[in-house]
């Protein structure tokens, strides 16, 4: 056994058991999703459904790789990560609830209405828990921007600003943009999809929003049958108020950014998530209430940590993952198209 492994080992979470799990599917994200199992539990077991070839950084760990899924199936797994793309994502859960593995679902929860709630009616149907991996729940500075909400730091909420961005060409670096999912229809590309992040904090910090304007397009990447970007207008109901919100998400932008700015009658807060950093600002004072540049960083091994010790109530449900898929196919029908 290597030396590093020997050592890790010693420092294994004790609320966990040692894990046999079924990653189904081999791309970046389930690299991310081994890296932090691993790091939580080295002497895991892991089956994983692929049809690519074995990955050297994790030649070190107990890894099976396998075509068919009855393989993995064969191990018994406690826990199961869909994490191929999520135009795939319905085809492998009965399967895996008929063998009684809890599920956890890369986000979205699927690429269409329809699949999302074929999703719902066999987590319905079996006993297993079924979770969606919204990771960004386990980010201490949307704690912290929730908790300043909470004892209302700013007053009367009066309108939301969301942003997030990435130049998908540093995102999927070397990668022929018009075969990643990110860029593909059927597999649930697009921004609205693959950045719905911020449209599951908006609901967890101000309830479910109603929809009054959208627009999508294909501002950059023309090339592409997805959009590139989108501007979507919301209003959440406040306490006796309107708030109104900007949703603003795009593949196209030089300099990453994922920043909330929620304005008050009393003061504002800007969650700044890349570096960590929650502000509050009154019109004589500026105090940050949460710093830690490491926290998006760590909000998969926490995810992983309670996925893995059994602890569930700060997962999206079905239930959240699909009213996401709703939300974003109201989008796409307020934009008049899918793509712009």
């Amino acid at each position: 056994m290597p030396r590093d492994l020997i050592l890790t080992t010693k420092t294994l979470d004790p609320e966990i058991n040692i894990p046999t799990v079924a990653m189904i599917g081999f791309g970046a994200i389930a690299h991310k999703h081994l890296a932090s199992i691993f790091k939580l539990a080295p002497l895991s077991t892991v089956g994983i459904l692929t049809s690519q070839g074995k990955e050297k950084k994790f030649e070190s760990y107990k890894i099976s790789y396998h075509r068919d899924i009855r393989e993995i199936l064969e191990m018994k797994p406690d826990f199961a990560m869909i994490a191929t793309d999520s135009g795939r994502h319905v085809q492998h859960v009965e399967v895996l609830l008929k063998n009684g593995a809890n599920i956890l679902i890369e986000k979205p929860i699927a690429a269409c209405l329809n699949d999302a709630e074929h999703i719902r009616a066999l987590a319905d149907r079996y006993a297993q828990k079924v979770k969606v991996a919204y990771n960004l729940r386990f980010s201490s500075g949307l704690k912290s921007l929730k908790r300043a909400l909470d004892t209302e730091i700013i007053g009367k909420v009066l309108s939301v600003h969301v942003t997030v961005g990435q130049n998908l060409e540093t995102w999927r670096p070397g990668r022929d943009l018009v075969t990643t999912a990110s860029a593909t229809r059927p597999k649930g590309g697009g921004v609205l999809r693959e950045l719905s992040h911020e449209i599951d904090y908006l609901r967890f910090l101000f309830g479910e929003g109603m929809p009054c304007c959208a627009m999508l397009g294909k501002q950059k990447y023309t090339e592409l049958n997805v959009e590139d970007s989108a501007m979507i207008l919301l209003r959440y109901r406040g306490n006796g108020n309107d708030i109104m919100a900007s949703l603003n998400l795009d593949f196209t932008r030089h300099d990453n950014l994922r920043q909330c700015h929620i304005i008050g009658d009393k003061g504002s807060l800007r969650w700044d998530a890349l570096a960590g950093r929650v502000t509050f600002f009154s019109s004589d004072q500026e105090e940050i209430l949460y710093e830690n540049s490491e926290d998006l960083p760590q909000t998969n091994i926490k995810m992983w940590r309670a996925w893995l010790a059994g602890r569930t109530k700060q997962f999206a449900r079905v239930e959240d993952g699909l009213n996401i898929i709703a939300d974003i196919e109201k989008f796409e029908s307020l934009a008049g198209s899918k793509y712009g």
